[in-house]
C-alpha cells in the first residue's frame, strides 16, 4: 500500500499538466503573433493604416515615459526601430529615414527620464565625433540643404543610432523576464514582414530566378525584407533556448524561428541566411562550452537541422530548382568593386575623406554608375578618411565590450550574436536599416541584465 503511495506522489512530481499561469502565457503568446500577423496584413493593405501606425507608435512611447520602469519604453523604441522596414513595404507617408530619427530621439528622452548619470560615455560620444569631422566637405560640396540633409541622413543616422543606442543601455539595467518583453517586442515587427511575404508569394504569380526576388519580399527590397526575416528568426531561437521553459512554448517559438528563416531564404537575398548563419555559429561556440546548456542547445539545433534538410528537396522544386544555384552562387554582385573604389578614395583622400554623402558622388566617376554603399566599413575610410579608421577601431571595441564583460555564458552567446549579425549586416549593407545600429545596443542592455 505504501509503496502505491510512493510511486503515485512520484508520478505526480514527475508529469504534471501545465499550470494556470502557464497556459496563459502560451495562450498570450499566440494572440501577440496573430496579432502582429494581422497588423501586417491591415498595413499591407490600407496604406493610411500604415502611416497612422508609424505616427501613433513614437506618441505612445512617449506616453510611456510616465512608467517608473524604463523597460516599457525600451520596448517601444525596440518595436520602432524594426518596424523601420515594415512602414518601408507598406508604404507609410513617412520620410525615408524616420524610424531612426524618431529611434534617437526616444533613446535620448529615455536617457533624460531614467539615466541620473550617464557612465562610459566616452567612447560613442567619440565616435560621433569622429563621423561630424567631414560633414563641412558634404555641404560644401552639395549646397543645396535637400540634397545635404538627404545625404547626411542617410550616411549618418544609423551610426549615430548605434551611439545613443549604447549609451542608454550601458546605464540601463533590467530583469531577465523584461529582456524576453525586449527580445519580443524587437521581433514582432518581423512576424508582420513575414506575413506580408508570405501573403504575396501566394497571391502572385512567381518565376524564380538566381537573383533576388520582390515578390517573395513583399513588394520591397529583398535585402532588407531577408535581414530582417533572419533578425527575428534569431530572436525566436534564442527566446526558445534560454527565455521559455515549457515545451508547447518552446515548440510555438521554434516553429516561428523556422518559418522567418525560410521566409528570408525565399527571397533569394544571401544576406539574411549569412547573417542568421554566422550569429547561429557564435551564438553555439559559447553555449556549447557549458555544460548545463550544451546538450539543450545541441538537441535545439540539431532538430532545426533535421527540419531544414527535410525541407530543402521541397524549396529546391518550389523554386523551379533555382534555391540551389542562387545560394552556392558566391558572386558578391559588384558589392566587391564598390569597396574597392571606396579604398581608392581614400587613397586620395586619406586625411577628411571626401564626407559623409559625397562618395556616391565620387565612386560614379571610378566605376561608371551610380550605386549606393553597401560595405559601412570602407565607406568610413573613404568619406572620413583617418577619423573614420580611428572610428571603426573604436566601432570594433564597442562591439567586443559586451562579449567581454559578461561572465554568464548564455548572455556572452547572446551577445555575440546580436553583435555578428550586425557586423555581417554592415559588410553587406552598410547600415541601411534602422536595427543594424541598434543591435549592438541591446547586447548592452543584455550585459547589465539582473538575473
Amino acid at each position: 500500500m505504501n509503496n502505491d503511495l510512493n510511486i503515485s506522489k512520484t508520478s505526480q512530481r514527475t508529469y504534471s499538466f501545465p499550470s494556470d499561469k502557464e497556459k496563459h502565457s502560451l495562450l498570450g503568446l499566440i494572440l501577440l503573433i496573430i496579432l502582429n500577423m494581422f497588423i501586417g496584413l491591415l498595413l499591407y493593405k490600407i496604406r493610411i493604416l500604415a502611416t497612422l501606425h508609424a505616427l501613433l507608435l513614437p506618441l505612445l512611447a512617449i506616453l510611456a515615459l510616465s512608467f517608473k520602469k524604463p523597460f516599457i519604453s525600451i520596448s517601444f523604441l525596440s518595436y520602432i526601430v524594426t518596424s523601420h522596414v515594415l512602414w518601408r513595404m507598406t508604404k507609410a507617408h513617412v520620410f525615408w529615414e524616420y524610424s531612426k530619427y524618431v529611434s534617437i530621439l526616444l533613446a535620448i528622452l529615455i536617457i533624460l527620464r531614467y539615466v541620473r548619470h550617464i557612465k562610459n560615455f566616452i567612447l560613442p560620444g567619440l565616435f560621433i565625433l569622429l563621423l561630424s569631422i567631414s560633414i563641412p566637405l558634404t555641404i560644401n560640396y552639395y549646397g543645396s540643404w535637400e540634397d545635404i540633409r538627404r545625404e547626411l541622413a542617410f550616411n549618418l543616422s544609423g551610426p549615430f543610432l548605434l551611439s545613443f543606442s549604447l549609451m542608454l543601455f550601458y546605464n540601463i539595467k533590467i530583469s531577465k523576464t523584461q529582456m524576453r518583453w525586449v527580445l519580443l517586442s524587437t521581433s514582432m515587427p518581423t512576424i508582420s514582414i513575414g506575413a506580408i511575404s508570405l501573403y504575396s508569394l501566394l497571391t502572385n504569380p512567381i518565376i524564380y530566378t538566381a537573383t533576388s526576388n520582390f515578390t517573395a519580399s513583399g513588394g520591397f527590397g529583398p535585402n532588407q525584407v531577408s535581414a530582417t526575416m533572419s533578425l527575428g528568426a534569431l530572436f525566436f531561437l534564442i527566446l526558445a533556448i534560454n527565455y521559455y521553459k515549457t515545451p508547447s512554448e518552446k515548440v510555438l517559438v521554434y516553429t516561428l524561428s523556422l518559418w522567418l528563416f525560410i521566409q528570408s531564404l525565399l527571397t533569394f537575398s544571401r544576406g539574411g541566411f549569412f547573417n542568421f548563419s554566422l550569429a547561429v555559429l557564435s551564438l553555439l561556440w559559447f553555449t556549447i562550452k557549458d555544460k548545463k546548456t550544451r546538450a539543450r542547445v545541441l538537441g535545439s539545433v540539431f532538430v532545426i537541422s533535421i527540419f531544414i534538410l527535410l525541407l530543402l528537396p521541397k524549396l529546391q522544386y518550389l523554386t523551379q530548382g533555382q534555391f540551389k544555384e542562387r545560394f552556392t552562387n558566391l558572386n558578391p554582385t559588384g558589392r566587391d568593386k564598390i569597396a574597392l573604389a571606396e579604398l581608392k578614395l581614400f587613397e586620395k583622400h586619406p586625411i577628411f575623406g571626401v564626407g559623409p554623402g559625397v562618395g556616391i558622388a565620387e565612386r560614379s566617376e571610378i566605376l561608371g554608375y551610380y550605386t549606393n554603399p553597401h560595405t559601412e566599413y570602407t565607406r568610413l575610410l573613404a568619406e572620413h578618411g583617418i577619423f573614420g579608421l580611428i572610428a571603426l577601431i573604436i566601432l570594433f571595441t564597442m562591439m567586443y565590450i559586451p562579449i567581454k564583460n559578461v561572465h554568464s555564458i548564455d548572455k556572452k552567446g547572446e551577445n555575440a550574436a546580436f553583435v555578428l549579425w550586425s557586423i555581417v549586416e554592415m559588410a553587406h549593407s552598410a547600415t541601411r536599416i534602422a536595427i543594424t545600429g541598434y543591435l549592438p545596443g541591446i547586447a548592452y542592455l543584455n550585459m547589465h541584465r539582473e538575473e
